[in-house]
């Protein structure tokens, strides 16, 4: 249930228009006294967004008035912390008395800076009710340039070739917990390059490999007339809507120039490399035509798009794009339609794996180290793993399973090199191709989405079942509760205690912090219900000669504290509550669209409305994708007229001559390490780029159990070096990466790219 505060306002007193000097004679003090001891620099809670200054009233009231916007599913931000009423708690307990005078002041402040009162009183309530949400919650207008995965897809799906040039680029940024974030996916810094050497290549390969299929005339027929003919038609599917007059004019005259002097195929070549350089390629339009209220239409181009990088992470079929071009698509009924039928086409399994991997953080499993020197997981055990949950996630949607029925499973599907991990038998004669067999689960050991030994071993530490980072992870991906950073300059380390006690009674003493307790009574205690799985995903019936306690509580899960005994019972908690079915639509709803901002009203609004949806079709796997594609937002956008307008412009990449006669196919080999020290583990991906050098992506994880800073320096043998993501500089010889607080458990992906 969403909700917003309304505010009872009587008559009289001083008028309120001066929100600065409301501040300065009433608001001031309370901020001094009860907020800057943590929300200073030098505070417990300096890592929050308020950031104090003692004397500062201009500063720190911008900085109020900012917060006293911000709504999430319960109320005002600024409201609930001070008072202990937000879901998550306040690490500093409960500094405000929800009747004090105080708290009126508060309450009047947030009035105010929201406009909600004009005139002010000695009494001033705050009162909750429901949100009521526009019916026009739209998106905003943009464009989503194509992350690397929907890359690779596009390029299979319209060249008939294997791509793998995605993968090799700089990695996309994490954002909400996903690698799609509409706002982050830009070409930033040394991106354009390496996509200017990327488009060449891509070119060339298709030119080489498959220029009879894409073009619509035989060898002998090859001439300028054939090649307007491909960016009349295949043009269509390169920018996913047809191309203008300008743009074939200006496409037609590349290809001349380069037709006269080196042929056709040559010509070929580079008005491809400059179509798939263009941001009608790269980015996907939500730009929309304006109508006579001022919104935004998406056109039906926009929304066969819309609808196939949604479904199937690639861009568009033949039969979709037929469909734009009669424009059908914008009939509700019609794209409900095709996508009940994409949902059941071989493809769907690309954005179900897709998102899958990313929700639950299993992606990069088989690059991380687990175990100990004496007892490590081998490769092959954590890949067979990632493939195991991405088989029984591609089972239950193609049956729509029930979602609570995932998480209370008793059957997986694995091979026999699972069946040993796991110290389980299966039927040889009901495997399949692969060696893989659907498998019910006698007992309570393994099976469903919780149970699964790729999330088991992920959210562990490398030789350490932690019950803190697996109660997180079902914190912030199974309930969507958004856990705060851990205090500044408080030890994550356990505290020194008795060697003979068992692994939950270590993770108890911890507890007794009070500085780090608020936090963990919301982890710690569902971790404990994994305590009968070790740090590689196996069941252990007692832990280093004890015998496992796995009773715990799941703290406000549906506003209310819930005891379970063992992973069985945190199952059917979870399984049933209304919170996690909210949560697993948002999770689609982050990945899908592309935003999950939850403090953005609009967004909030968005997801209740799509869970709205959710439960009424059934609590399915795949009703919440169905969900999104039912909400106005899929087919409107508002925003101003002339945004992104340019985008929409003639924008043929003009290629020099000696570009045109680079080439950089070289032998360099692509190359992998790892190093661990201090606490950090670090491992590098080396990608060549042939003759023109190579990409280099880090991946820094702290293993340790506090907060680290890090520093890393390789050598180079290049000319430039280009970072990519603001953690690298060039000194010379070296490249030197550097960050700062890196939390416990967490990683960190940072890379460079270095031309000869």
């Amino acid at each position: 249930m969403l909700f917003l505060f309304s505010f009872a306002c009587f008559t009289g007193g001083s008028n309120c228009n001066d929100d600065f000097g409301y501040y300065q004679s009433q608001v001031s003090d309370i901020v001094e006294s009860k907020c800057l001891g943590c929300h200073s620099a030098d505070g417990l809670a300096n890592t929050t967004r308020l950031k104090l200054q003692s004397g500062d009233d201009e500063g720190n009231f911008e900085q109020l008035s900012a917060l006293a916007k911000i709504q999430t599913e319960d109320g005002f931000l600024l409201w609930n912390k001070p008072t202990g009423q937000h879901e998550m708690g306040h690490v500093g307990g409960e500094v405000l008395a929800e009747q004090s005078n105080e708290a009126l002041v508060i309450s009047k402040f947030i009035g105010m800076s929201n406009d909600l009162v004009e005139t002010c009183s000695d009494e001033f309530i705050i009162e909750a009710q429901e949100l009521i949400c526009d019916d026009n919650a739209y998106g905003k207008r943009l464009l989503r340039r194509l992350s690397h995965q929907e890359f690779d897809n596009t390029i299979e799906d319209l060249f008939g070739i294997d791509s793998d040039w995605g993968s090799k680029l700089p990695k996309d940024n994490v954002v909400d917990g996903y690698r799609n974030n509409a706002v982050s996916l830009q070409v930033f810094g040394g991106m354009s390059e390496l996509y200017m050497m990327t488009m060449e290549d891509i070119a060339d390969t298709v030119v080489s490999e498959r220029l009879n299929t894409i073009v619509p005339c035989s060898a002998g027929n090859r001439t300028i007339a054939c090649a307007e003919e491909f960016l009349l038609d295949f043009g269509t599917h390169i920018f996913r809507r047809p191309l203008n007059d300008d743009e074939v004019s200006d496409f037609l005259s590349l290809f001349s120039d380069v037709y006269y002097d080196d042929g056709f195929e040559e010509g070929m070549k580079w008005t491809l490399t400059a179509m798939l350089q263009s941001p009608h390629f790269l980015y996907r339009s939500e730009l929309g035509v304006q109508n006579e209220n001022g919104d935004f239409q998406l056109t039906s181009w926009e929304i066969a798009s819309e609808l196939s990088y949604l479904i199937w992470q690639t861009t568009p079929n033949r039969e979709l794009l037929d469909l734009a071009e009669q424009d059908v698509l914008q009939d509700r009924g019609e794209v409900l339609s095709q996508a009940y039928k994409m949902m059941n086409h071989p493809k769907a399994s690309n954005s179900i794996l897709e998102m899958t991997n990313q929700w639950l953080g299993i992606e990069n499993l088989s690059n991380e180290s687990r175990g100990s020197v004496d007892d490590p997981l081998s490769v092959s055990v954590k890949e067979d793993m990632v493939t195991e949950t991405n088989r029984l996630m591609m089972h239950a949607y193609s049956e729509n399973m029930l979602y609570s029925d995932l998480l209370v499973s008793n059957a997986s599907i694995i091979n026999s090199n699972l069946a040993g991990h796991y110290g389980v038998e299966i039927d040889m004669s009901q495997v399949d191709a692969d060696g893989f067999a659907h498998v019910e689960f006698g007992s309570e050991q393994y099976g469903g989405l919780l149970r699964q030994g790729a999330v088991l071993t992920k959210h562990t530490l490398p030789s350490n079942s932690s019950p803190v980072l697996r109660g997180a992870f079902i914190r912030e991906r199974i309930l969507c509760q958004e856990l705060p950073p851990p205090p500044p300059n408080v030890s994550a380390d356990l505290p020194q205690v008795a060697q003979d006690i068992s692994n939950r009674e270590k993770y108890e003493a911890h507890t007794t912090n009070t500085e780090c307790s608020s936090c963990h009574n919301l982890m710690d205690p569902v971790g404990f219900g994994f305590e009968h799985y070790d740090e590689l995903g196996r069941w252990r019936d007692q832990e280093n000669g004890f015998e496992i306690d796995d009773e715990g509580v799941v703290f406000n899960i549906d506003k209310d504290d819930v005891p379970f005994s063992g992973v069985e019972g945190v199952a059917d908690v979870l399984a049933g509550s209304e919170q996690v079915g909210e949560c697993y639509v948002q999770q689609w709803f982050t990945f899908g669209y592309g935003e999950g901002n939850r403090e953005d009203k609009d967004i909030a609004c968005a997801v209740q409305a799509a869970s709205d949806l959710y439960f009424e079709q059934g609590e399915t796997m795949q009703a919440p994708i169905l969900s999104l594609i039912q909400l106005e937002r899929f087919f409107m956008r508002k925003g101003e007229a002339e945004e992104g307008d340019t985008m929409a412009l003639n924008s043929v990449v003009e290629l020099k001559s000696d570009e045109i006669e680079e080439s950089y196919s070289g032998d360099s080999e692509d190359s992998v390490g790892e190093d661990t020290q201090d606490g950090v583990v670090v491992s590098y991906e080396d990608t060549s780029w042939g003759s023109a050098g190579y990409h280099r992506v880090i991946t820094v994880k702290n293993v340790s159990l506090q907060s680290l800073s890090w520093t890393i320096s390789y050598e180079h043998n290049g000319s430039t070096v280009i970072d990519w993501n603001g953690f690298c500089t060039q000194q010379g010889a070296i490249v030197h990466c550097e960050g700062d607080e890196l939390q416990s458990g967490e990683s960190v992906e940072v890379g460079y790219g270095v031309q000869y």
